[in-house]
C-alpha cells in the first residue's frame, strides 16, 4: 500500500498528461490561439514567474524570521527554488528538504516550521478566497456574459470563513481536542495536536506581512493571465483573469501531482464552465506560467541543491 502511495502521483501525472494529449490530437484547431503569443509575451511572463518566485522567497524569509533566525533573502529565493525543484519529481520532496535544510543550517525546531508554515498557507487561502468573492460579486453586478454558480461563492466563502476560524482560534480549538483526547486516553496524535498549541508572540503582525506578500502575489499572478488571455483576444479576460488566480492558486493545494499538473486544469475548468473559456485556453494559460516557473527553477534549484551537497556547511 506504501508503494502505491509513492507512485500514485506519478500515474495520475501520466493519465493527465495523456487526456490532455488526446484531446490535443481530436482538437487540434482549438490550440491555434498558441500561434498568438510572441517573444515579447514570452519575456514578460518569464519575468512575472521570476518576481512570483522571489516573493516566494519572501514568504519563507518572514517565518525564518519570525522564528528568531537570520536568512539572507537571497538565500530563502533559493531554498524555494529546489522547494520546486525536488517537488518536480517527487511530490512533497521539495517540503521534506526545505525541512531538512532549515532545520539543520538554521537550528530551527521542525515542529515550529511545520506550524507556521501552514498558518502562511492558511494566511495565503485567506487572501485569495476574499478577493475571489470580490470578483465574482463583481462579475455578478456587471457582466451579463458571465455566469457564476453558486457552487462558486459557496467555495470562496468556505475557505475564506475556515482561514479566519483557523487564524484566531486554532489554538483554542487545539487545546479542547486535547482535552477530550485525554479524558478518552487517546494519544496517537498528541505529537500532531501539541503542533497547534504552539504560542509566539506578535503573531498577528506575522500574519500582516504574509497577507501583504500574498497580496503582491495576486497581482503578480493575476498579471501573468491577463497578458494571456488579453493575447489570445479572450472575451472578458479582466474579470476571468481575476476569478482564474484565485482557481489557480487553490488548485496548488491539491498537490496529488508534481505542479498540480492535470489538477490546475481540472480546477480552472470546473471553476469556469459557465464562462466562455474553452479547455485548450485553459491548458494555454496555466502551462505558459508552468514553463515559465520551470526555466527559472531549472536552473537555480539544482545549483543551491550542488553547493550543499559539496560544502555540508553550506549556510550562504
Amino acid at each position: 500500500m506504501n508503494k502505491f502511495k509513492k507512485i500514485l502521483p506519478l500515474l495520475l501525472l501520466i493519465l493527465f498528461l495523456l487526456i490532455i494529449f488526446y484531446y490535443y490530437r481530436k482538437n487540434e484547431s482549438d490550440f491555434l490561439a498558441i500561434h498568438q503569443l510572441d517573444q515579447l509575451l514570452l519575456f514578460q511572463i518569464i519575468l512575472l514567474s521570476f518576481f512570483y518566485l522571489l516573493t516566494e522567497g519572501l514568504i519563507l524569509r518572514n517565518i525564518v524570521i519570525f522564528l528568531g533566525t537570520k536568512i539572507y533573502f537571497f538565500q530563502s529565493f533559493l531554498i524555494m527554488n529546489a522547494t520546486y525543484f525536488c517537488n518536480t519529481f517527487v511530490q512533497f520532496s521539495g517540503l521534506g528538504y526545505r525541512v531538512y535544510y532549515l532545520n539543520k543550517y538554521k537550528k530551527l525546531k521542525i515542529s515550529e516550521i511545520i506550524r507556521f508554515s501552514i498558518d502562511t498557507i492558511v494566511c495565503e487561502l485567506l487572501i485569495f478566497s476574499l478577493i475571489g468573492i470580490i470578483t465574482i460579486l463583481a462579475i455578478d453586478f456587471n457582466s451579463e456574459k458571465i455566469k457564476i454558480s453558486f457552487t462558486l461563492y459557496l467555495v470562496f466563502f468556505s475557505f475564506f470563513l475556515s482561514s479566519v476560524i483557523y487564524l484566531n482560534l486554532i489554538n483554542q480549538i487545539s487545546s479542547r481536542i486535547k482535552s477530550l483526547f485525554v479524558k478518552l486516553n487517546l494519544k496517537l496524535f498528541d505529537k500532531i495536536i501539541d503542533i497547534f498549541l504552539i504560542k509566539k508572540n506578535n503573531i498577528f503582525s506575522f500574519y500582516k506581512k504574509q497577507f501583504l506578500v500574498f497580496f503582491i502575489q495576486y497581482v503578480i499572478l493575476f498579471s501573468i493571465f491577463f497578458l494571456i488571455l488579453k493575447k489570445i483576444n479572450v472575451e472578458n479576460y479582466t474579470y476571468l483573469s481575476f476569478l482564474i488566480t484565485s482557481l489557480v492558486d487553490f488548485s496548488f493545494l491539491i498537490a496529488l501531482t508534481p505542479y498540480s499538473v492535470g489538477i490546475s486544469e481540472f480546477v480552472t475548468f470546473v471553476g469556469t464552465r459557465d464562462i466562455p473559456l474553452s479547455f485548450a485556453e485553459i491548458i494555454i494559460l496555466i502551462n505558459i506560467f508552468r514553463v515559465s516557473m520551470l526555466i527559472i527553477y531549472f536552473i537555480c534549484g539544482p545549483i543551491f541543491i550542488l553547493l550543499n551537497l559539496r560544502k555540508k556547511s553550506y549556510g550562504m
